[in-house]
């Protein structure tokens, strides 16, 4: 008994000694770094992730949804996805044509992508598996998820090859936040993502995009795979436990992860592949919360901080996740963050 109340009284010790140390740290990282000069008026490089359900699912026409994140909010920088489950919805039978149009329509306006591919994309439920092949890559047997590993690797030859002279895409983004354990899909799998970037990279040579969460995730562990590492920048979201958290991180909380990873990817090839928009609300979808709850998350205010905030990150280049739900807010008479926006893009 009194071994047990010794090793209870161990371990909260321990715990109470790390939760110091992070503070510590914390606490002089922020003093150290938002004491250090940074350039707040220098050039910023905006750009959107574009999902097509998404718009679909607010009621819009995806179609005229994205032509007007390009021509009336003049977004020239996109992050696209090639979706696994809309490309080859039947096995060996491949339909290009939403992502065709997309890519052509940017090519007319001499904008850049960022093409993400793979099984885990932008967009919920993350993993975009064809239902042929779900089964098996969630099976624990390496040997039955061999075949629809090989059936992954197919989609992505056949995708990277049919896109690899387009002109405007820049970059290739090789799965979205592997590692990271959150949303439908198959436990990570190290090899099979160095199989997929190898993939890549033989067939074409721009740089690949290997992305984390830049809250939680393990920038040390994805960045070598990758030739730029691409995070995510959330403030204000939702959890199911918590309710809504606001997580209070400064500014410098994200350059001081850039330094810890330096070594195996400079600062200045990190760039925030998802930087937060829209709202994180509890009950999707969006359309159907209230507004004053849409608000919690996000609102014209915290919008115009958010844009102050980020210029303090010393990161330069920047994707919104949320252009979708600025168009609908505008076409229900709230065009105030749609205004704000496009007074960044079309500076």
């Amino acid at each position: 008994m009194i071994r047990k109340i010794i090793t209870i009284l161990f371990k909260k010790i321990i715990f109470i000694f790390i939760s110091i140390f992070l503070a510590a740290i914390i606490f002089v990282a922020y003093f150290y770094f938002t004491l250090d000069k940074i350039d707040i008026d220098r050039e910023l490089k905006f750009g959107v992730t574009f999902i097509p359900r998404r718009a679909t699912e607010l009621g819009l026409d995806w179609k005229k949804t994205y032509l007007a994140v390009l021509d009336d909010l003049g977004a020239r920088r996109l992050r696209l996805g090639a979706y696994w489950n809309l490309i080859e919805e039947n096995k060996d039978n491949y339909n290009f044509d939403d992502l065709d149009w997309l890519i052509s329509e940017a090519e007319k306006r001499n904008a850049k992508i960022i093409l993400a591919i793979g099984m885990r994309v932008p967009g919920w439920p993350e993993c975009h598996i064809p239902d042929w092949a779900k089964e098996s890559l969630f099976s624990d047997d390496p040997f039955t998820r061999l075949e629809s590993e090989q059936s992954l690797l197919k989609y992505l030859r056949v995708t990277a090859d049919r896109y690899r002279d387009s002109s405007v895409i820049w970059a290739w983004q090789v799965e979205n936040e592997p590692f990271l354990g959150f949303g439908e899909c198959p436990m990570p799998d190290r090899e099979l993502l160095n199989n997929e970037i190898k993939l890549v990279r033989t067939i074409d040579k721009r740089p690949v995009v290997i992305t984390e969460s830049g809250e939680f995730g393990n920038w040390r562990r994805v960045a070598p795979f990758g030739d730029i590492l691409g995070t995510t920048l959330y403030r204000k979201v939702y959890h199911q436990k918590f309710g809504y958290i606001d997580y209070h991180l400064p500014p410098s909380f994200y350059r001081l992860r850039a330094l810890l990873v330096k070594k195996w990817t400079r600062p200045e090839n990190i760039i925030v592949v998802e930087l937060q928009g829209e709202p994180w609300v509890a009950d999707p979808p969006i359309s159907d919360t209230p507004l004053e709850e849409q608000y919690i998350t996000m609102n014209p205010e915290f919008f115009r901080n958010t844009l102050d905030y980020i210029r303090r990150t010393d990161f330069n280049e920047f994707y919104f996740w949320g252009a979708e739900w600025w168009y609908w807010m505008k076409k229900e008479g709230r065009p105030e963050i749609w205004d704000i926006a496009k007074g960044v893009f079309t500076k």
